[in-house]
């Protein structure tokens, strides 16, 4: 019996001296509302009508995840983060070609940096989050994300390994390294092709430079992004962000061009200004105008301009209530032939983090 006691003893040493050393995190997010707009679709696309639904992830995208980490001794750690999409309004896979869709990584950190192997976000999302308003939130109607953070490109060829033609905003089979130097930070990102006997098929290198001093922030990033055929998308992305108080002003510019065949050329361009103001503990306001240019060879200069309004109200740590407004006008024919020149739309809902 002593020994057996022994035994059991040991077991649940060991076992507490591993969960000292480790740390599991389930995570998510749950955002559903109520949105009308006319000239959009439910999916906010150009249209001629009008609709009302019930949305899933209007202010913050539906997600559920896990992270951890782990004390390897000294200052070295072992992370992983796996990530995946939720549709709220109906209970379905975010993402029904892959179930981790928005991360999906392991990796090492230490005194050194952070260097994560797997499918994670590109250098242009993590550059323009901080000096973005709304930092990526409301991600189906900002430019930001949709078109300077390639989330929806809307060049019809697949650049870089994500798997889609559509999008390039997160990468399969990357490498990603993050060192800070006290106010200065720097990212690398390298994405595999993996193309048999095509090094730099579907690849993509680039590099990120960021400044903050609490109340200043300044970040630049550029990345290359290779399609099958070897074609290339050069992007770019530089803001700032400046605190006053209890205001925030920012800015950003972003700059993408790619080669969609041998004579066809699309640049596309992003202008932002904005500000976030905080009333109240409670209560937060944010204002934004996006201006987006394409330019095509041999085709008219089109794009939009975009403002976004949002209200949030601090019902808990947790919880959330937010109003949102959004004002559309399309240039040139952007929104396609039969659309509305113009258009509108107003979203009620409500946010639990956990």
């Amino acid at each position: 019996m002593r020994k057996i006691t022994l035994a059991m003893g040991l077991a649940a040493g060991c076992t507490l001296g591993w969960a000292q050393n480790s740390n599991v995190v389930l995570y998510g997010i749950a955002d559903a509302g109520v949105r009308h707009a006319s000239g959009l679709t439910a999916s906010n696309a150009a249209s001629p009508g009008s609709i009302t639904a019930l949305n899933s992830g209007i202010l913050s995208a539906s997600r559920w995840g896990i992270r951890g980490s782990e004390n390897l001794g000294g200052s070295l750690k072992a992370d992983f983060n796996l990530e995946s999409a939720i549709a709220l309004d109906t209970g379905s896979q975010g993402n029904s070609a892959r179930y981790f869709d928005r991360a999906s990584w392991i990796g090492l950190s230490g005194d050194w940096g952070q260097l994560r192997a797997g499918r994670q976000t590109n250098l242009l999302a993590d550059a323009i989050i901080s000096v973005d308003p709304f930092s990526l939130l409301i991600a189906a109607l900002n430019p930001n994300v949709g078109i300077a953070a390639l989330n929806q490109h809307g060049l019809g060829v697949q650049f870089g390994n994500s798997g889609q033609a559509t999008a390039a905003y997160r990468l399969d089979n990357s490498l990603k390294y993050t060192h800070n130097w006290g106010r200065v930070g720097v990212s690398l990102m390298h994405g595999f092709g993996e193309v048999s006997d095509k090094h730099s098929a579907l690849s993509s290198s680039g590099g990120l430079l960021r400044y903050g001093d609490g109340g200043l922030t300044v970040t630049m990033a550029y990345q290359r992004f290779n399609s099958a055929a070897s074609s290339k998308l050069d992007a770019m992305t530089a803001g700032a962000a400046y605190r006053m108080g209890s205001v925030t002003l920012m800015g950003n510019y972003a700059r993408h061009k790619a080669r969609i065949s041998d004579a066809s050329d699309t640049v596309q361009r992003v202008l932002t200004l904005g500000a976030k103001y905080h009333a109240t503990e409670k209560i937060t306001l944010t204002a934004a105008h996006y201006k987006m240019d394409r330019d095509r060879a041999g085709l008219r200069a089109d794009g939009y301009g975009r403002s976004l309004l949002l209200a949030e109200y601090r019902l808990s740590p947790r919880t959330r209530a937010y109003a949102e407004a959004d004002f559309t006008n399309w240039r040139n024919g952007y929104q396609g032939a039969g659309n509305k020149k113009h258009a509108t739309g107003t979203s009620l809902g409500m946010v639990h983090t956990f």
